[in-house]
């Protein structure tokens, strides 16, 4: 019980800190910045605070860095922006974890960014599959294909756990595109895009 209290209160606060600036990131930039990368499996699932489901899963693919083998998380069912009920999680179901170290004593590995390949998701700024053009994608091979091209492609550089850039690398989401609709929340939109694909952005922000 005391569990499912301290789940709610997150909850409200988060809606309520984000109900103001909304900061969506980029798969690549995610791929580019989180030390492990890894696709996991649902082993159990079970019902937690109301909308949510906490899944224990396994490592089923390690993508970059030594990710945990075992890892438990809670994922949404319920939309709370859209007033609508999200898939809910099964054994079996795929996800993608980008995780980090976070500051703290003893060190601890946390989740930064869960995306469900099974079933990907179109809402919420924690679980969503945005491109810099402002995409949301929803094929789950497509997602891990373009994570493991990038993970090829660049070499990683870590930032703190939940630490977003506030410069140039932070662009705002147009009203009217994918990412717009799936990371609005009642004020502004930016998403987080890697300097190499600014100017991709830049291109359709201004469209």
């Amino acid at each position: 019980m005391k569990r499912i209290i301290m789940s709610i209160v997150l909850l409200l606060a988060a809606g309520s800190a984000r109900a103001e600036i909304i900061c969506g990131v980029t798969l690549e930039w995610l791929a580019d910045t989180c030390p492990y990368v890894a696709i996991y499996s649902a082993q159990i699932v079970s019902p937690d605070a109301p909308g949510q489901a906490h899944i224990s899963a396994t490592l089923a693919e390690s993508l970059r860095g030594e990710p945990p083998k075992t890892f438990s998380f809670d994922y949404p069912t319920f939309d709370a922006a859209s007033q609508k009920s999200a898939h809910t999680p099964a054994v079996g179901d795929k996800f993608l974890i980008f995780l980090r170290d976070a500051d703290t004593r003893p060190k601890e590995v946390r989740w930064e960014h869960i995306i469900s390949l099974t079933h990907p998701s179109t809402r919420g700024w924690a679980h969503v599959a945005v491109r810099p053009d402002f995409t949301v994608l929803t094929d789950g091979d497509q997602i891990a294909k373009i994570v493991r091209e990038r993970i090829a492609k660049k070499t990683v550089v870590p930032t703190l756990w939940r630490e977003y850039p506030r410069d140039r690398f932070r662009v705002e989401v147009p009203m009217g595109t994918p990412a717009f609709d799936s990371l609005f929340s009642g004020s502004t939109c930016y998403l987080i895009v890697p300097d190499d694909l600014l100017e991709v952005a830049k291109k359709h922000e201004k469209q």
